[in-house]
């Protein structure tokens, strides 16, 4: 009963215009409340959608797949050197609780060459074309490839073909390479 009665409302007398008031400001701060809800909402959706929550030089399938360029590159001349392997650990810094899941990643994808260029592509679909990373991870193949005192004809082409995956245009390729040959002739 006691619900019924404090509900129980004398209608027979106009709203106040303090009561008019009251209604329509919550009524309006409802609409705002409810079009702040939705924008923020939407917007956070759209931004959200355009940035990874982890970047991509720093995602696990990255890092596999430089290891594997790395050692796939390494092979390319026919054997890896133990040179290539240390200039290849100075380049791309492994957290020490992961190199041995990194060491086996290299051993299994050093045995052969075949298979780099579906790693390549696999970057290049993390980055937009002419992101500083590609062009970062192409020095670091040649610097792993120099590493044993020369240029292979393989290692060039290899190089090459992970540029030609990326997007860089082959007058950067070059100037790259030659920067890398100059460092290492001044070593």
């Amino acid at each position: 009963m006691a619900v019924t009665e404090a509900m129980d409302i004398d209608r027979s007398r106009p709203m106040t215009r303090e009561e008019k008031k009251v209604i329509l400001a919550s009524s309006l701060g409802t609409v705002f409340e409810w079009y702040d809800f939705y924008l923020y909402g939407s917007l956070a959706a759209i931004i959200g959608a355009s940035r990874p929550a982890t970047p991509p030089e720093k995602s696990v399938a990255f890092t596999i797949a430089v290891i594997s360029l790395g050692a796939k590159l390494a092979k390319a001349d026919g054997a890896v050197a133990r040179s290539e392997v240390a200039a290849f650990r100075r380049l791309f810094i492994i957290p020490r609780h992961e190199e041995k899941n990194a060491g086996r990643v290299f051993d299994l994808a050093r045995q052969d060459v075949a298979g780099f260029d579906a790693w390549a592509r696999r970057i290049a679909a993390m980055f937009p074309k002419g992101d500083p990373i590609l062009y970062d991870v192409i020095e670091g193949l040649f610097i792993i490839a120099l590493a044993d005192g020369k240029l292979h004809e393989n290692e060039t082409s290899f190089i090459d073909e992970v540029a030609r995956i990326f997007a860089i245009p082959e007058a950067e390729v070059m100037a790259i390479r030659a920067a890398c040959q100059q460092v290492r002739s001044e070593e």
